[in-house]
């Protein structure tokens, strides 16, 4: 593509930016909290100068709600799948443009995230404008010798006092005021543009007559704004030298550099951690302390089928012992459910160094790429750098544990959140077979007289929890316990373990079996049965019967959609029992969304959300899920999922009846047929005298008579005469027009239903 094309283009979406200023006052319309920024980054790129207008023009169309955007590459090379309706915006790359000579632009697609099918629904909402926000602007501008009362400040005068400030750092009249309006985006706060709009209408129609004022005004507020922000940088870290150098801080010599998480990391206040900060001292200590704890929420978290890992990047440093950067799967349990960071640390230092020493496959690629640098290595020399460099770090860490052990002494509820536990996996082996498991399925190794009443199944790990096929055994003394973050769906190969069970896990799964559901069947609307036809199902069957019944229900709504079409289902109530005593119980009928809407997600609460039954309930439910395996369709996911529900129009569906409303002659019972599914098109209708008085007020707006109207209704043996018997205290309806809705096939909607 040629240069000129991409300035062409920049020449459209300046016209964009021009009608946003005269329209909403600001250069995007009322816009998201936070800046856009390239998911597909490690550092999730903030998009800069033109690129940010360009999506600031996109805003005007179509309001995206997410502020994640992915490249076309980066899309393919995850899988990812684009919908059918997607609109991607086209973001500017330059290259060779540092020396500033025969640099050549390109543009390339970008999609928003809420476009892309696997990431819609996964953002995090930002609220903006809260008490943290105001602190960090408000910091901000501490940090750059602005001076705001911060008991009495107003977001006008942040906003003056940034537009100035960027006016004697070298903003033009049309760079100061955009330089507010990135610096209000970047704070989270929000800012009335309608009343006090960034351009005047002289000076917009200039930006209309130039395209290149605008671009290069964003480049400077741009500029401008990260340079308060690195001058905010430098100042918390002179204080934190001046804090380090008054005061004996505890850890003074661990530092960690936190890059970015996928994860929301918060500190013991409940502030969120930064992308970019750098901690010293105890500060270090307490962010690794929260990120221990972090992992083995994430690790519950996905067990109960509410996510996956998410990565998180950063550096440690120890005295002389330097690990360098060094990214952690929360979730994986890579920080080995420690409850000393010093132990979690040297065992996840040292991780790579021990698989290389083990691993043939490993040590030879390793070896390899050594030679292809140009330097010849042996094994033998790769082993013993490794284990130098792991008795450095051993080293290390066990001074960092002595530190760590006194400072838990006197906070003991740091302590505390370091002792929580991740309920992870146990397996059983014989003594001997320990060294044929591999290391990196083990956490903890404890003796099997470690634990009260353990039990294992001889079954393999494959067929666990088929309580038919169940053999519980108790280990003998000396067998093997460990504690592993391996479900037994993803071990592979033959490794002579079994799982086990503790007494928490087995007293779980027995009372899985208290709860039972009852499902009483009385027939559709038209056709009740004389007697419900009853079902009961009992512990793991009963759930998932319900997981079935919930999407049962989504299927048969998407397929009313796509089929234009209310397919009445039979009646239904469905009553939840635990121990013997009914807690909750629901009349709802397939298709209608009563069941997904009054159970959105999980169980029913039993009587209240702090009754301890509920939480036992629960219990059971999720201990059954976590032995089936996590990737395995154990049903924890479908469980846990809302599921949205959204009903057809009923305006588009009656029209479509009506299309095929019998001829006046037709027979009775081919009226009858019509009038009945005109009566049964709406799911309130949900009672057989609602149907035969919906089904004559129906005949009646078409103005049948009262001699038709009784002879298409004795066509069927179950219509109530006595409906007919009062029919002149019926206030009569008005006849209806016959109205002619045309319609139109809307092939890209049926397609993407399907």
């Amino acid at each position: 593509m040629s240069n000129e094309k991409v300035f062409e283009s920049r020449d459209i979406v300046n016209k964009i930016i021009v009608d946003n200023l005269r329209d909403y006052g600001d250069i995007e319309p009322p816009a998201l909290y936070g800046r856009h920024y390239n998911e597909g980054t490690r550092t999730k790129y903030q998009f800069s100068a033109a690129n940010y207008l360009r999506i600031a023009a996109a805003q005007r169309e179509y309001r995206y709600q997410d502020i994640r955007w992915l490249s076309e590459q980066e899309i393919a090379d995850k899988k990812f799948t684009v919908k059918t309706n997607a609109k991607p915006v086209e973001i500017e790359y330059w290259e060779g443009i540092d020396d500033g000579q025969n640099y050549e632009g390109n543009l390339r697609k970008f999609y928003n995230a809420a476009d892309i099918v696997e990431m819609d629904g996964t953002e995090k909402s930002i609220y903006g404008s809260e008490e943290t926000d105001v602190e960090y602007a408000l910091d901000l501008l501490q940090a750059n010798r602005m001076d705001i009362n911060r008991n009495i400040h107003s977001n006008d005068q942040i906003f003056s006092s940034v537009k100035e400030y960027a006016a004697k750092n070298g903003a033009d009249e049309f760079a100061a005021p955009l330089t507010s309006q990135l610096f209000f985006k970047t704070s989270h706060l929000s800012y009335d543009y309608v009343q006090h709009p960034l351009y005047t209408e002289e000076q917009i129609n200039k930006l209309a007559e130039n395209p290149k004022i605008l671009f290069h005004a964003m480049k400077k507020a741009q500029k401008v704004v990260k340079s308060m922000q690195m001058n905010q940088e430098l100042e918390l870290k002179n204080m934190a030298d001046k804090i380090q150098n008054e005061w004996n801080q505890p850890f003074k010599d661990l530092s960690v550099d936190f890059f970015w998480s996928e994860r929301c990391l918060k500190d013991l206040q409940g502030k969120e951690y930064q992308d970019g900060q750098h901690f010293q001292g105890e500060a270090a200590y307490q962010f690794l302390v929260q990120l221990n704890a972090a992992d083995k929420e994430q690790f519950n978290s996905k067990l109960q089928g509410f996510g996956n890992y998410d990565k998180t990047k950063l550096a440690i440093k120890y005295g002389n012992y330097d690990h360098g950067e060094m990214r952690i799967d929360l979730g994986d349990l890579e920080l080995s459910n420690k409850t000393l960071i010093s132990d979690a640390l040297v065992v996840r230092f040292n991780e790579y160094r021990n698989y290389l020493m083990t691993n043939n496959q490993a040590m030879n690629a390793h070896i390899g790429f050594q030679k292809s640098q140009g330097e010849e290595v042996t094994r033998e020399q790769v082993i013993a750098e490794c284990e130098k460099e792991n008795t450095q770090c051993e080293k290390a860490m066990q001074q960092f544990g002595k530190e760590e052990k006194q400072y838990m002494g006197k906070y003991p509820e740091i302590k505390q959140i370091n002792e929580e536990k991740a309920d992870t996996f146990l397996y059983y082996c014989k003594e001997q077979d320990i060294s044929k498991v591999p290391t990196n399925m083990v956490l903890t190794i404890h003796r099997a007289d470690e634990f009260d009443g353990l039990i294992f199944d001889q079954q393999d790990t494959s067929r666990a929890l088929f309580s038919g096929e169940r053999k519980l055994v108790k280990p003998e003394f000396n067998d093997i316990i460990f504690e592993s973050a391996i479900s037994n769906d993803e071990i592979k190969g033959d490794i002579p373990i079994k799982l086990a069970f503790s007494r928490e896990d087995q007293l779980a799964m027995e009372n899985l079996e208290k709860l039972s559901i009852k499902i009483e069947n009385y027939g559709t609307v038209m056709e009740p049965f004389e007697a419900p036809v009853v079902e009961v199902y009992k512990g793991k069957q009963a759930v998932q019967q319900f997981i079935y019944e919930k999407n049962y229900e989504v299927n048969a709504v998407r397929s009313m959609n796509y089929e234009e079409k209310i397919t009445r289902q039979p009646q239904q109530q469905m009553t939840f029992s635990y121990d013997g005593k009914e807690f909750y119980k629901l009349k709802y009928e397939i298709g209608s969304g009563t069941l997904n809407q009054a159970i959105p997600s999980g169980l029913p609460i039993y009587n209240e959300e702090k009754n301890p039954i509920n939480k036992e309930l629960q219990q059971a439910v999720y201990t059954q899920m976590k032995y089936q395996g996590i990737y395995r369709d154990n049903g924890i996911y479908a469980l846990n999922r809302k599921n949205e529900i959204r009903l057809p129009d009923l305006k588009v569906i009656r029209a479509k009846v009506m299309e095929n409303k019998p001829d006046i002659r037709a027979i009775n019972s081919k009226q009858f047929e019509y009038y009945a599914e005109l009566a049964t098109l709406d799911f309130k209708t949900d009672t057989p005298v609602k149907v035969m008085r919906s089904m004559i007020a129906e005949m009646q707006q078409d103005g049948l008579s009262q001699k038709k109207i009784n002879n298409i209704i004795k066509t069927n043996k179950n219509f109530d005469l006595s409906l007919m018997e009062n029919n002149e205290k019926v206030t009569t309806m008005k006849k209806r027009k016959l109205q002619v809705t045309m319609r139109t096939s809307n092939s890209q909607e049926r397609g993407m239903g399907r």
